[in-house]
């Protein structure tokens, strides 16, 4: 009981101003079933905007980070985007290519680049949805928190003895940062005084779990306010791992509850890649390996399993659809992006799919058309209601380097 009181002031703190990210609404199912892709982005490693040195070549890095804000003064979108190279990619949506001959044109200084100084993969990039400050995380272990409004670095954390980073999110209150990897421990870093400062000197270790996995994949929060108050009154993590993920309700300090991943015949178990609370906190949303997803009702612990396995849609060769990344757009509705280059919507009540944004195969050309080549190993919902020409999008992220902007239905 002990390890949680130390992290329960800081979640029970009153949110002191509006989410970043709008909350979700209902969505339409599409009538032809198919995401419409509305931007493609790429980036470069070298050049003026990048700060490399001229003699290296240019080289698009691997995505496999991403995440949101939106400007409360210009009501504009952007996005933050990392992956194997020493810097993250920071851009506004609207600013987006062309593909031609098969090869992504625009004005590479679109977007800013922020260097790490170290050659380094960022594993995952989050923005605290109170201040706005974005922190990185690197492989090798170094945690980061960055001052949107100068992009100078106010903190870092050495947890190279993570043996590995691999996730990271903040509370939906901005409060604390999770970060977990593959010594199965999770991390828990958050500021001092009566609410978030900017100033990320502020910022410190609160205090460690160890999870029952041999390692630790992926983060979620979920907390429930007092519309009263805005004072949280519970605050969910779901910690993903070695073949399950664990639930704790850290503001009451209970004992973790336990969601099991298995293959289709419910006897292998598998590894966890991705986990997702629904909006209003009901479902819990775990998958990997397994060809398929299981969604849990938290109130029944009773779970709902998508089938993956089908072959129309998607050629996944193998027979097998890994997934690794998640997020619900609405509280019905699941966003998937998996190991076969496809971005798919599933209806999680009927566990039908809604609409896809497929990739591309083997023998399918690049030229014109923005699709995944290449895993999809990063997704996030965005709602912003000042864009009118997409108020509900989804930024994918892939092994392809792309970054591609899908309009939801």
């Amino acid at each position: 009981m002990r390890r949680f009181r130390s992290i329960v002031a800081f979640l029970l703190a009153t949110v002191v101003a509006g989410s970043l990210v709008a909350s979700r609404v209902d969505a339409q199912e599409d009538a032809n079933g198919e995401l419409k892709a509305i931007g493609l982005y790429t980036f470069f490693n070298s050049g003026p905007n990048a700060g490399l040195k001229s003699d290296e070549p240019k080289l698009n890095p691997v995505v496999t980070a991403i995440d949101v804000s939106i400007n409360p003064e210009t009501g504009k979108t952007y996005f933050y985007a990392g992956g194997d190279a020493q810097y993250f990619y920071i851009r506004d949506v609207k600013d987006v290519e062309e593909l031609q001959n098969g090869v992504a044109v625009g004005d590479g200084n679109q977007y800013r680049a922020v260097g790490l100084q170290n050659n380094d993969w960022i594993r995952a990039i989050s923005v605290n949805p109170v201040t706005g400050e974005v922190a990185t995380l690197t492989q090798r272990g170094q945690l980061s928190i960055w001052n949107p409004a100068t992009w100078e670095k106010t903190k870092t954390f050495d947890v190279r003895d993570l043996n590995g980073a691999h996730a990271m999110k903040y509370s939906p209150n901005g409060r604390i940062l999770a970060v977990c990897g593959f010594d199965a421990s999770v991390r828990f870093f958050g500021y001092d005084g009566p609410k978030p400062q900017f100033d990320g000197s502020m910022f410190h270790e609160i205090t460690r779990w160890t999870t029952p996995s041999q390692s630790c994949t992926a983060l979620d929060f979920h907390s429930d306010r007092d519309p009263a108050t805005g004072r949280c009154t519970s605050t969910f993590l779901a910690v993903g791992g070695r073949n399950a993920a664990w639930v704790w309700d850290v503001v009451s300090g209970d004992p973790p509850r336990v969601f099991h991943l298995t293959d289709q015949d419910g006897t292998t178990p598998r590894r966890v890649r991705a986990v997702a609370f629904s909006p209003n906190g009901q479902l819990l949303a775990v998958a990997g390996d397994a060809n398929q997803i299981q969604v849990w009702n938290l109130a029944t612990n009773k779970p709902v399993g998508i089938s993956l396995a089908s072959r129309e849609i998607g050629d996944s060769r193998d027979g097998v659809r890994k997934i690794f990344s998640m997020t619900f757009t609405d509280d019905s509705t699941l966003a998937t992006g998996d190991s076969v280059n496809d971005v798919v919507l599933w209806n999680v009540e009927t566990k039908e799919m809604k609409a896809i944004g497929k990739g591309l195969g083997r023998n399918e050309s690049k030229d014109g058309r923005k699709a995944h080549s290449g895993t999809v190993a990063a997704l996030v919902y965005v709602e912003n209601e000042n864009d009118r020409d997409a108020p509900r999008s989804l930024l994918s992220g892939g092994f392809d380097t792309l970054v591609i902007r899908w309009k939801l239905p």
